[in-house]
């Protein structure tokens, strides 16, 4: 077995974990409501290139009007302004709210599972 794949296969494997778990409670735990995208603010990544993050507003079960920002941002427009997204929301702090879809929620934990897949395999001799 090689020790350095392993141990970052590993360490993917555990940030996985971390990041599926808080989604999987997001989906759980969490409230959800119907949003409105209000824009697509752009921003630059570190390269410079344009990135576009969803500006959202949506309404909790009591009633208070809540804008957020998705944590993700984005090459393309996922979102037309106007469109409505299904929205998760903490009960407790709603302004701690994320667009439900899979990629904000999902797919950060797929890719990282299967990045420490491969390194696993690797260490193992099996690739």
């Amino acid at each position: 077995m090689q020790t350095i794949p392993f141990v970052i296969g590993a360490g993917l494997a555990l940030a996985a974990g971390g990041v599926g778990f808080r989604s999987l409670r997001r989906c759980v735990t969490w409230s959800s409501a119907t949003g409105k995208v209000l824009r697509l603010d752009e921003e630059l990544s570190r390269k410079g290139e344009p990135r576009f993050r969803a500006a959202v507003e949506f309404i909790t079960r009591d009633g208070r009007e809540i804008s957020f920002h998705s944590e993700v941002a984005t090459l393309h427009r996922d979102y037309r302004i106007g469109s409505s997204v299904r929205v998760l929301y903490d009960p407790k702090d709603p302004e701690h709210a994320e667009i439900a879809s899979f990629a904000r929620l999902w797919l950060l934990p797929f890719a990282l599972s299967a990045f420490a897949a491969v390194f696993i395999c690797i260490s193992l001799g099996k690739l």
